[in-house]
């Protein structure tokens, strides 16, 4: 976050209209920053929409669930302050959304935190191939790499990276979640994409696949696979009985822009936006999928 909790919630609070009755909160991703949002903010100001910036990006961390309280601190401060004291809705980005459902299904026991709709592009809910083979000698260089710049930064570790550590296979953030349950008070919905028509140019760094272990066990070799956006598999979004949204559906729109659709981008992707505008302004939001 910028400063602390009240500086950022009085920043971000300005300039809103008061409109939707639930404020929504947005949760960008690793080695990211809320400007990933930019292309969003301004349809949810059509919308009428009041929103809020989570930014952990400046900040090191020893333990990544330092990360998961300070968004509680967040989300109660918003609350206390703005004169929302009823749910919320929340929008994240990859590992935001695995931090945001540590906060609500590991931390929240007593469920102090009330959220209506939680909404995750690109999520992260179960380990991570990449994250385990960013600490594979045997395939790590390469990888790394082919993403320095782009997605890795110039200087990066792993092996001190707690995020990353903790989405590994037998990490502490997808094993701690893997012992929680799905809130049946929260509506969850994601938003995910995968190459169907083996674009390419849908993330050309990896000729449009992503790496995955067959059937998630890190016992196997990886393989690089279509269904995924280039840094998250389809199969790592699944979290039984959320609803979801399987992009691209307008073909034209990705014959145009295929790398728009890959994770690093999704946020700012077209029809990402409308999918979560279409969640947070509808009263009964219906998915064209759910996860089994």
């Amino acid at each position: 976050m910028q400063g602390n909790v009240e500086d950022n919630v009085q920043d971000t609070v300005q300039g809103n209209v008061r409109k939707n009755k639930c404020p929504v909160v947005l949760v960008h991703g690793w080695k990211s920053s809320p400007h990933i949002w930019s292309r969003l903010i301004p349809r949810l100001e059509e919308s009428g929409i009041e929103y809020y910036l989570f930014d952990y990006s400046k900040k090191n961390y020893s333990d990544s669930l330092l990360i998961a309280d300070e968004l509680g601190e967040f989300i109660a401060e918003i609350q206390s302050r703005a004169g929302c004291p009823g749910a919320v809705d929340i929008v994240s980005h990859s590992l935001g959304t695995t931090i945001t459902r540590y906060l609500l299904e590991v931390e929240d026991k007593k469920r102090r935190f009330k959220v209506r709709r939680f909404i995750g592009i690109g999520p992260v809910n179960r380990a991570s191939t990449l994250a385990e083979l960013f600490n594979d000698g045997r395939y790590a260089p390469e990888i790394l790499k082919t993403l320095v710049g782009v997605f890795v930064p110039k200087e990066f570790s792993a092996a001190e990276d707690v995020l990353v550590q903790g989405v590994r296979f037998g990490g502490k953030l997808v094993a701690d979640l893997s012992d929680a349950t799905k809130r049946d008070d929260i509506d969850y919905r994601f938003i995910v994409a995968v190459n169907r028509t083996r674009n390419p140019d849908f993330f050309r760094l990896f000729e449009g696949k992503t790496w995955v272990f067959p059937d998630g066990n890190p016992a196997n070799a990886p393989v690089l696979t279509y269904d995924g956006d280039g840094i998250v598999a389809l199969c790592e979004s699944a979290l039984k009985g959320a609803g979801y949204s399987l992009l691209p559906k307008d073909a034209d729109y990705f014959s145009e822009k295929p790398g728009s659709y890959c994770h690093i981008l999704l946020p700012t992707n077209r029809e990402a936006i409308d999918c979560v505008v279409g969640y947070l302004t509808a009263d009964n939001a219906v998915s064209d999928n759910y996860f089994e």
